[in-house]
């Protein structure tokens, strides 16, 4: 399957295209969430295949990372003046939001 068929699926499709293990979510993270959104939202959008605002070239490493089911899964988006950042570890047993100044 292309990679760009895999995007189309995940955008059409409101099951997760893998797993997420864990989730964790820093301070600085929930802080600037605030009441603007909840944390699981980003979560649900990261797990089904909207990577929010990266690259041509990062997207295309988190396709290859849901189909071959290996590396790590990285999602960025901007939320009330801020940049937060969802990561899913290559072995699928954490999934940590948080700011993208925050390592």
């Amino acid at each position: 399957m292309k990679q760009t068929q895999a995007r189309g699926r995940a955008a059409k499709s409101s099951s997760p295209l893998f797993g997420v293990g864990r989730i964790h979510a820093t301070h600085g993270a929930l802080m600037a969430l605030g009441d603007v959104e909840d944390v699981m939202d980003l979560v649900r959008r990261h797990v089904a295949g909207d990577w929010g605002d990266l690259s041509a070239e990062e997207r295309a490493a988190n396709d290859s990372a849901v189909l071959e089911q290996v590396g790590r899964v990285f999602s960025a988006y901007d939320v009330a003046n801020q940049r937060l950042c969802v990561v899913t570890a290559a072995d699928r047993t954490l999934t940590t939001v948080r700011l993208s100044t925050e390592s």
